[in-house]
């Protein structure tokens, strides 16, 4: 653990509350209204703590903020992204198709949930005039595998999430 992490962890601040180095302008205010609803005053901004203040009393976009309404999240935390991969077989060792996935967290796992389905997707049948395939874990799984692997990750440890799908698993 940094001397900065020991530091906060015993004045109990949390990274997720910490002032990131963005501005109000780097939020997607449409996501904002989609939870909020239009018209969130900075005072309510500053008492949902999407805005904190930081030395010299300015106005900055928490931490948490950043990645769940941030335009560009990955500019200023590094670890907000995942990394998807497809092996050929079971070991790892060949590498079929591989994609980053940056943005907020509710884009990452739309974009994560998208395209690990069509990767898992297996048995095609017509249905209608369509051949639709089934997946071998179900959506619900995958789902919260991912959310669970968004919403607790601890983004101040340097690395991307990674998922990886082998013939016979996920990762």
């Amino acid at each position: 653990m940094k001397r900065r992490e020991l530091i906060q962890e015993t004045q109990r601040q949390s990274f997720d509350l910490l002032p990131s180095s963005v501005e109000a302008k780097g939020l997607d205010k449409s996501l904002i209204s989609q939870l909020y609803g239009k018209g969130l005053t900075t005072k309510q901004l500053l008492s949902e703590q999407i805005l904190v203040q930081s030395v010299g009393s300015q106005l900055r976009v928490s931490n948490a903020a950043l990645l769940v309404f941030g335009k560009k999240p990955e500019q200023s935390i590094p670890e907000a992204k995942i990394l998807c991969s497809e092996f050929k077989g079971t070991s790892g060792r060949e590498i079929i198709s591989t994609r980053e996935i940056t943005g907020s967290i509710p884009y990452q796992a739309q974009q994560a949930m998208s395209l690990i389905s069509s990767w898992l997707e297996r048995n095609y049948k017509l249905r209608g005039v369509e051949f639709r395939g089934t997946t071998l874990i179900p959506e619900v799984a995958l789902r919260e595998a991912i959310i669970n692997a968004l919403v607790h990750r601890k983004y101040s440890i340097p690395g991307a999430i990674k998922i990886a799908l082998f013939q016979d698993r996920l990762e």
